[in-house]
């Protein structure tokens, strides 16, 4: 058993914000996007960056977002990309520790550098926000079986937009991958996202129609290897002078077990079984239960949010733990609300603009743009990718132009923030289009 000390000190630290997944975009995950960013998960990263600047943080003086490749296990980001950024935050604030805000996947990136072999001393405050610390049910579904799961399983709109495009993308650069392996080489993340011992039983079959019996987590082929081994280390963090704390998102159905077929495991998938249906609890934060966000010692709080949202709610519990008081930034215009939000991916196009909100002067979408409204990212030589959000359903008028004999694809996913996300697909071959959007029914 630990016992937490509040033995803050008010000494200012630079922070090193590591993102979740899908929560950072570069050349070194999709070619052609640039430099690392949030890219297309601005929207859900940006709200925080400006809380901290409230706090009195200033991005690149004492400020520091530690971007990574998400498709790989956190042990190979740790070192590739969040301890060159932690040595970056310390030579040019001068101090010798950070302080780490670790979202989702990031919390455990974090953690695996805290309790590693490699760690050198310089961390004062972990403090993760949902971050799944005995996995994630979800992961079985790609991990065993090469399947995304349910989308109405994420209460996030942008989080769902997110997962969708990425897997549009990556269709598009690859094809229609359907072997499992092959994604397991593309996505090795996944399986240290897969619930751990601490999570204990999550899969169950169907006795003959009786009772629903377990398959025993310490049986299973699917293992995360690298959470059933740091949690069994996790005293480390205490033990090395680093106080935990964990900002958890409650109050959203989540999905807690699933139901399983054990008849029709085979020997390449669904070794565990294949999945029927899942059961839902209303503990958690849409995505992370609260049981996998306790599993490990911290000092908790709790929000009534979303998977995503827990970033934007949760500046006055940072500046509790931060120890800074809260100076808010009068010229900043207020954050845009988001009730609709529209992804859009285009292959095979030279050119091409987008009009919105009646406004006069079109947006060229071929150029890699972060605005308020909207992210637009060229991917590799015929990809582009584009996410608008709006407060009201809004006239978009598209205008493209397809590459010489080649036929342009066009792809919309259309969200309300309360509402299922619908998907339009459409082909062009002539040498100009103009498509008027009023939601994607109306395309």
């Amino acid at each position: 058993m630990y016992y937490y000390a509040d033995n803050r000190s008010s000494t200012k630290l630079p922070i090193v914000l590591v993102p979740g997944l899908f929560g950072s975009l570069g050349d070194d995950i999709l070619p052609g996007t640039g430099d690392f960013s949030f890219g297309m998960a601005e929207h859900i990263y940006r709200p925080i960056i400006n809380n901290l600047e409230e706090l009195g943080y200033k991005e690149g003086k004492d400020l520091f977002i530690a971007f990574y490749d998400w498709r790989n296990g956190c042990e190979y980001n740790t070192e590739k990309y969040l301890i060159p950024k932690i040595e970056e935050a310390k030579r040019i604030s001068m101090k010798a520790k950070v302080d780490i805000i670790g979202h989702s996947l990031g919390g455990l990136v974090a953690r695996t550098y805290v309790q590693g072999s490699l760690y050198n001393n310089d961390v004062r405050n972990l403090i993760m926000m949902g971050t799944p610390n005995a996995g994630s049910v979800n992961a079985y579904y790609f991990w065993s079986g090469g399947q995304m799961p349910y989308n109405k399983l994420e209460k996030n709109i942008v989080y769902q937009l997110l997962k969708i495009g990425f897997i549009w993308i990556y269709r598009f650069l690859h094809g229609p991958i359907s072997e499992v392996n092959i994604l397991r080489r593309l996505f090795p993340v996944a399986e240290e996202l897969l619930p751990s011992y601490e999570y204990g039983n999550y899969l169950f079959y169907d006795d003959n129609g009786r009772i629903k019996k377990p398959v025993l987590i310490t049986q299973m082929e699917s293992v995360n290897r690298h959470l059933n081994q740091i949690n069994k280390t996790s005293h480390l963090i205490f033990n090395r002078g680093v106080v935990p704390y964990h900002i958890i998102g409650t109050g959203l159905e989540t999905t807690d077990i699933i139901c399983v077929n054990k008849n029709e495991r085979t020997s390449r998938k669904w070794f565990d079984g294949k999945p029927m249906y899942s059961i839902s609890m209303p503990y958690g934060d849409g995505t992370i239960t609260i049981g996998s966000a306790e599993a490990i010692y911290s000092k908790n709080y709790y929000l009534n949010s979303n998977h995503g949202d827990i970033l934007k709610k949760s500046k006055d519990i940072l500046a509790s733990i931060l120890m800074r008081p809260v100076v808010p930034k009068t010229e900043r215009k207020r954050e845009k609300s988001m009730e609709y939000v529209y992804s859009i991916i285009l292959r095979n196009v030279s050119m091409g603009e987008i009009q919105y909100a009646n406004k006069e002067k079109a947006v060229n979408i071929t150029e890699n743009i972060t605005t308020r409204d909207f992210v637009t990212r060229k991917i590799g030589n015929n990809l582009y990718w584009i996410i608008l959000s709006s407060k009201e359903k809004e006239k978009i008028k598209l205008r493209i132009n397809p590459k010489k004999e080649q036929e342009c694809e066009m792809l919309v996913f259309f969200a309300e923030r309360s509402g299922e996300i619908e998907m339009i697909r459409r082909s062009f071959n002539n040498n100009d289009a103009t498509i008027n959007i009023f939601g994607a029914k109306c395309l």
